[in-house]
């Protein structure tokens, strides 16, 4: 099919679709994915997805876990640590020891069944945001339990995919590279965090003080996310953990800066 006729093709479904299913009460993202499943291979084979769209729905992913991570609020996490760490462990640990038992009770070594608990533990992230971001104007109960479950949701994707980058290290290289791989990750996570608010403070002072449009800012922040997500791969650190880690270090850049047309711009952009 035509690249042009099948993101035609695509946006129609997406249009029409949430739109039917939203009258018997069923959220956007689930329509979304059951009109994916009846027009995809799996489904009447109306849309054979390619390798650009492949490359969009990797984007897409790539900027779901960003406005996560804008949209995690260090004062929120802390007031809530205690809950947080008791959701995460009790929705994550639970299927990792799950997961852990059932490969050895299949007779799997201990490297495969931590593998099958790391797949066990993996959870719907890319549902789960979407699902509270329709309902957050529902009450103030509803939105901290939306900010509870999405922190303990990603925290345990993100601890999941740094699982399953470790057993493929010791699988690819044994065990003595495994501390260099972690020494890595670490010392990224703390750049990360580090340098990009303060070049993103940086940026904004001189771009507020130029009068520049916002595109301008919008530009930026897509080059700083595509740069920290393409730095996690060439660290063998999955793309949705930098991405994460991009939108952590600049949701405190958009607070300060007061950058709301420019959040919603990206929101926009992602959705």
């Amino acid at each position: 099919m035509n690249t042009l006729l099948l993101f035609t093709v695509v946006m129609f479904v997406l249009l029409l679709f949430p739109r039917l299913l939203n009258r018997l009460g069923i959220p956007n993202v689930t329509a979304e994915i059951a009109a994916g499943i009846l027009v995809g291979p799996y489904g009447f084979g109306l849309i054979e997805p390619n390798s650009a769209l492949k490359a969009i729905a990797q984007l897409g992913l790539v900027f779901l876990m960003f406005l996560a991570g804008m949209e995690m609020d260090p004062q929120v996490f802390r007031g809530n640590r205690n809950r947080t760490v008791l959701l995460t462990c009790c929705n994550g640990g639970i299927p990792f020891l799950g997961g852990l038992l059932v490969g050895r009770f299949f007779g799997l070594g201990w490297l495969e069944a931590v593998l099958l608990g790391s797949i066990f533990t993996s959870s719907s992230v890319g549902i789960i945001i979407p699902v509270f971001r329709e309902i957050r104007g529902s009450g103030e109960r509803v939105q901290r339990m939306g900010d509870l479950v999405i922190s303990a949701v990603v925290i345990m994707d993100i601890l999941s995919l740094l699982v399953l980058s470790v057993v493929v290290r010791i699988q690819a290289g044994g065990a003595g590279g495994i501390w260099l791989f972690i020494l890595s990750a670490v010392l990224f996570l703390a750049a990360v965090l580090y340098l990009v608010p303060k070049i993103g403070h940086r940026f904004f002072r001189l771009d507020h003080g130029t009068l520049v449009h916002f595109e301008t800012e919008v530009r930026f922040i897509l080059f700083v996310l595509l740069l920290v997500t393409f730095l996690a791969e060439v660290l063998h650190v999955h793309a949705i953990v930098g991405a994460f880690l991009a939108g952590v270090a600049l949701s405190e850049t958009f607070d300060v800066h007061a950058c709301k047309d420019c959040e919603e711009k990206l929101t926009t952009l992602g959705y």
